[in-house]
């Protein structure tokens, strides 16, 4: 095998790449915080490579390449194959591993299932979209891979807010008496390629000089990659509908204008919100009146114990997530005699129609419910994704629940319903 040196360059590289270049030469933990499209993927292939071939014993050298999700691990898999000639390397599909020339290995894996991660030591950890990456996965599965070696680590992402490890670790790099921490941070109008700058005009709002492709909020954070205080998370002034004086009803008591059902999956929860249309000093506002929330309960037992929940309150609307399992559980309760049940089945678009309104009422004070944590904890880290088609994509981040959301969204989209009598029986 030759040992000579061998380079891959990055034409051109941007201002912002050539700041993580210059982080990555002094500090052992380094956070680049890039803008989409800002050819973040495309400078951890080349770095990898380069420091991978340079390696002085090249076959004790070993990296990781760490992404959320199999779909994303795979973009950097491709990239690596676009970008390094490929007489340098041997692939190996099945086990996503590349082996160089030198003998330096790069395994390409996806977070989802952290103890796929454990086993090996690496000298190099890329974390790619790391702000999407749970900390279980980084303090159970990655940093210990890294502890033999004494490794080195990069994490590189879109901001999504300020409730993950990556922001933490952005301000550690901020703070001058941490040298082994260094961060960078790179907005996409850095990139100057003239197709990227076609597709920031594109996307930046008017009040930018763009052609309104995104909203404020979104435009700083997906393009200026700004952390925002709560704009990855949806939903904004998620305490400010706390209503501290409010309790929960009994379902009997509660008299709810509609209710929303998500259905267990896998390990998730069944819950249950019931809402009611109510005037508060003239103001019309949709109140969180009755809440419940179980799994790991039979099937039967389950749609036996909804059809008492919805005889009690008064046989309201009921709105239920009748996506996938979801789906055959719709047809047995209205089997049941559950005859006001509306099935709601999810798509990216669907999700996005539910989603929005209730934001828009959390922001508007339309909303209000008791204190409820597991409620407000899901709020408060439910996010979006932007999909390499432009479109939004909602859910809760990896490892965390969503099941309350879906069901005050739900519920919220019957009382809209509801109060507009667009549902007649």
């Amino acid at each position: 095998m030759p040992t000579a040196a061998v380079k891959v360059k990055l034409h051109r590289l941007h201002k912002g790449q050539r700041r993580i270049a210059a982080a990555l030469k002094s500090s052992k933990y380094v956070t680049a915080v890039f803008g989409r499209r800002c050819g973040k993927t495309y400078f951890g292939t080349d770095f990898l490579f380069n420091e991978a071939i340079d390696s002085p014993d090249g076959s004790r050298y070993q990296a990781l390449w760490a992404a959320p999700t199999f779909d994303l691990t795979m973009i950097a898999w491709d990239e690596w194959h676009r970008v390094v000639p490929e007489s340098l390397f041997i692939s190996r599909i099945n086990d996503h591993l590349i082996t160089l020339v030198n003998g330096a290995k790069i395994y390409f894996r996806s977070t989802d299932k952290p103890d796929s991660l454990l086993g090996r030591g690496y000298n190099r950890a890329i974390i790619d979209e790391s702000a999407r990456v749970s900390s279980d996965a980084l303090k159970r599965a990655i940093l210990p891979t890294l502890a033999d070696r004494d490794g080195d680590a990069l994490a590189v992402t879109t901001p999504m807010g300020k409730r993950n490890w990556s922001y933490e670790w952005y301000q550690r790099g901020l703070d001058k008496a941490l040298p082994k921490w260094k961060c960078v941070h790179a907005p996409s109008t850095e990139n100057p390629n003239p197709a990227i700058k076609a597709w920031v005009k594109e996307m930046a709002p008017v009040e930018y000089g763009g052609m309104g492709g995104l909203p404020i909020d979104l435009y700083r954070q997906e393009i200026l990659a700004e952390f925002l205080e709560d704009a990855a998370a949806v939903f904004r002034n998620i305490i400010g509908c706390v209503n501290k004086n409010l309790k929960l009803h009994s379902w009997s008591t509660a008299h709810p204008s509609a209710i929303g059902i998500d259905i267990a999956k896998h390990r998730d929860f069944t819950v249950l919100t019931g809402i009611k249309n109510v005037k508060v000093r003239d103001k019309k506002k949709r109140r969180v009146v009755a809440w419940e929330r179980f799994h790991r309960i039979d099937w039967t037992l389950q749609k036996a114990r909804i059809k008492r929940i919805w005889i009690k309150a008064g046989k309201p609307r009921v709105f239920l997530d009748a996506t996938g399992v979801g789906d055959a559980v719709f047809d047995d309760l209205r089997r049941m005699g559950i005859y006001n049940l509306y099935p709601y089945k999810f798509t990216n678009e669907t999700k996005a129609r539910l989603i929005q309104p209730l934001s828009i009422s959390m922001e508007e004070n339309i909303i209000e419910y008791p204190n409820i944590p597991q409620l407000i904890a899901e709020l408060q880290s439910y996010a979006y994704e932007i999909t390499p088609l432009g479109t939004f994509r909602y859910g809760a981040p990896e490892g965390m629940l969503d099941d309350s959301v879906i069901s005050l969204a739900l519920a919220h989209h019957g009382s809209r319903m509801a109060a507009m009598s667009l549902v007649k029986f």
